[in-house]
């Protein structure tokens, strides 16, 4: 739902965390070897596991895109929308919903529905 969001500061160290493993990679592999590996002990949503909060914006992108181009995409629009803020991470505060990091995939059927 709509209080699964991340900051897009959460996303930018995720990616420098992982930066090892993503290279140029795209979401299916980090939905399938960083995302779930690290969700699957209690079966939560990313966003739950580094603490939810309610989206600023909605993201829809595909996954066949490189990770690290996806995530400077969204820092450069968290910059825009936060231009004005004389706070310098400011950016760093805004919340997205990203499917990959917000719906549980360990039940994305569920999630999804039968539509």
């Amino acid at each position: 739902g709509p209080g699964r969001a991340i900051q897009a500061g959460q996303l930018l160290d995720f990616l420098a965390y992982f930066q090892a493993f993503v290279k140029d990679r795209a979401m299916h592999y980090i939905v399938g070897n960083i995302v779930e590996p690290l969700t699957a002990p209690d079966r939560l949503t990313f966003a739950e596991l580094v603490g939810p909060g309610t989206l600023d914006w909605f993201v829809s992108h595909f996954w066949g895109h490189a990770f690290g181009d996806f995530c400077s995409s969204i820092q450069k629009h968290a910059q825009a929308v936060c231009a004005a803020d004389a706070r310098p991470d400011a950016w760093r505060l805004q919340r997205y919903w990203i499917c990959s990091f917000s719906n549980n995939q360990h039940c994305v059927q569920d999630e999804m529905g039968e539509g």
